[in-house]
């Protein structure tokens, strides 16, 4: 009977470590025209990563996540990844950040702006950064248009500036594009 429940109990623990590892606490959206999020868990491990538009399928497709940091991931889009065409004339990269713990909100901001400048000024020094969190209720807003939260919100931005316009007449369009028709 000891056995039993030893070997019960080490089972129970097995699933639940592997609940605990494959379960998204964080959500990291990169953004430059192909649109990227990467689903992080709480040991800051990549465990999902998702093209929001056609430009980001093939990087997807390429880029082997497993096992990695965020900022190990984050880094070889940047610096020799799928990424590194569309870097390219003043470049504007928006990332963002959505979790529910605002200390680890802090934190991932934090490490993926270093991580993420080291490797942008590095391979690409007229490239532009831009990082910050966003809530709960925009990236839902964000999936409900296809897109991601920082291109969502940056759309929400020119429509403040434009009310008219549709923010689907410009889903396609680079961060730069839009922030250019911001300005």
């Amino acid at each position: 009977y000891v056995l039993a429940a030893c070997l019960a109990l080490m089972i129970s623990l097995g699933f639940g470590g592997y609940g605990l590892y494959f379960s998204q606490e964080s959500l990291v959206s990169i953004d430059v025209n192909p649109s990227i999020e990467l689903g992080i868990n709480r040991y800051s491990r990549v465990i999902s990563i998702t093209a929001r538009n056609a430009e980001a399928d093939q990087i997807v497709n390429s880029v082997d996540v497993r096992n990695k940091t965020y900022t190990d991931v984050v880094t070889a889009l940047v610096s020799g990844g799928g990424l590194e065409p569309y870097l390219t004339n003043d470049a504007y990269m928006l990332f963002t950040v959505q979790t529910k713990n605002t200390g680890r909100q802090e934190e991932l901001l934090r490490t993926l702006q270093e991580a993420a400048d080291t490797a942008v000024l590095s391979h690409h020094q007229d490239a532009r950064t831009e990082y910050y969190a966003v809530t709960e209720q925009t990236v839902n807003n964000a999936h409900q248009h296809g897109m991601t939260a920082g291109k969502y919100a940056t759309l929400m931005e020119l429509q403040q500036v434009a009310p008219d316009i549709d923010i689907s007449a410009y889903s396609h369009c680079s961060i730069g594009e839009i922030k250019g028709q911001i300005s």
